[in-house]
């Protein structure tokens, strides 16, 4: 199929998002800035706001493998963001660890309001791509499976 303009801009971003993963992927203005450790920060600014909400929906992409002893801290971290209109997808990129996959199907009846999908490894390129795909937000976030982020890690 003739690749669509859409697919290039998605394929741009998540590139950008692969090399820096903590980072906010839109064609909004977004300003980073730096803070202390090994979380970053990053404020939305002039977004526009969907119909019924108050602020822009950000979708947040996390690529799991093998990462069960991390995973529940990262994904607590994510709820307690301060930031409401979270969209959260976590992908198992067909984790071999019999206790990550334990994990993460108890992480999925946690978080009924997230998205858990599963797929054959595919490796952490393809697997933050497919998040992207899936992502319906204005924003895009990659977070890696065993990073704990900040409750201001999403911020207007």
């Amino acid at each position: 199929r003739e690749p669509r303009a859409r697919d290039s801009e998605r394929w741009a971003y998540s590139l950008r998002a692969s090399f820096a993963t903590s980072c906010i992927v839109s064609r909004r203005v977004v300003t980073q800035r730096p803070s202390p450790g090994l979380e970053d920060s990053a404020t939305l600014s002039h977004a526009p706001r969907g119909e019924g909400h108050d602020s822009p929906l950000v979708s947040i992409g996390i690529a799991h493998y093998n990462l069960g002893a991390f995973l529940p801290q990262t994904l607590e971290s994510l709820a307690a963001q301060t930031y409401a209109n979270l969209e959260v997808i976590v992908i198992d990129d067909g984790s071999t660890d019999a206790a990550s996959r334990t994990v993460f199907d108890a992480l999925e009846a946690k978080h009924p309001k997230w998205r858990f999908l599963r797929q054959a490894n595919a490796g952490i390129g393809a697997t933050r791509n497919r998040c992207l795909e899936l992502a319906t937000g204005e924003f895009f976030i990659p977070v890696d499976a065993d990073n704990v982020a900040r409750p201001e890690m999403v911020s207007t």
